[in-house]
């Protein structure tokens, strides 16, 4: 869906959200990536974009 130059916006957007998420208290809590994940994750999406 994203080439591999957009991945960094999209993910640091989606990260924000998470982590903002995280902060509230719900039934779903939802825990955002750490920085080693997040790394995982980029190099996983650019490799495969």
């Amino acid at each position: 869906m994203h080439i591999a130059d957009e991945w960094p916006n999209v993910v640091a957007r989606m990260n924000r959200r998470m982590q903002m998420m995280s902060r509230k208290r719900t039934m779903m809590r939802i825990e955002a990536p750490d920085n080693n994940e997040l790394e995982i994750l980029m190099a996983y999406l650019k490799k495969n974009a």
